[in-house]
């Protein structure tokens, strides 16, 4: 019984003093990674929903210990797999329509949004899926809507983490 009351007290006693709060993020870091991921942090959920963007529903996060994706509205509509603070590539998925076909991009980036690899690929109705080229003025146009895209997602949750 004692030991009991004893757990108790020590429960509220944390429960009362450990503060809640997350520390401050620092958006003047360069590991833009480490900044998409501890703004992505679950306590930041609704945040991020009222900010316009989407992501899974709080039962969703909870099952899965986290935010895991991201999906921006854009000039494209981007699905951002969410890293981990220790990740040093981040990977971004998207559909386009390049020359009447659509096409399935998947870029692979580095922590300063620099570009480390990028699959395009076209998907058949019979279920193949066909590997794609594209102009090196197309990759750069699709390459520089995703950094915008990221860039425009962090520079808007700085705002709105700061008020």
């Amino acid at each position: 019984m004692i030991f009991l009351l004893l757990g108790i007290t020590v429960l509220v006693a944390w429960l009362l003093f450990v503060p809640n709060e997350q520390p401050a993020l620092n958006f003047s870091s360069k590991n833009k990674i480490e900044l998409l991921a501890r703004i992505l942090d679950h306590r930041n959920a609704n945040t991020i929903r009222k900010a316009g963007y989407v992501i899974p529903s709080d039962a969703e996060i909870r099952r899965v210990g986290g935010i895991d994706q991201l999906e921006m509205d854009g000039d494209l509509k981007w699905m951002v797999r969410v890293p981990s603070p220790d990740d040093n590539k981040i990977l971004i998925t998207s559909s386009t329509i390049i020359e009447g076909e659509k096409i399935d991009v998947a870029f692979s980036l580095d922590k300063e949004w620099g570009l480390l690899h990028v699959s395009y690929f076209h998907i058949e109705k019979d279920g193949t899926t066909n590997r794609v080229e594209v102009s090196d003025s197309q990759q750069t146009e699709l390459l520089e809507k995703v950094q915008t895209e990221l860039n425009r997602f962090v520079e808007k949750m700085e705002q709105e983490l700061k008020s």
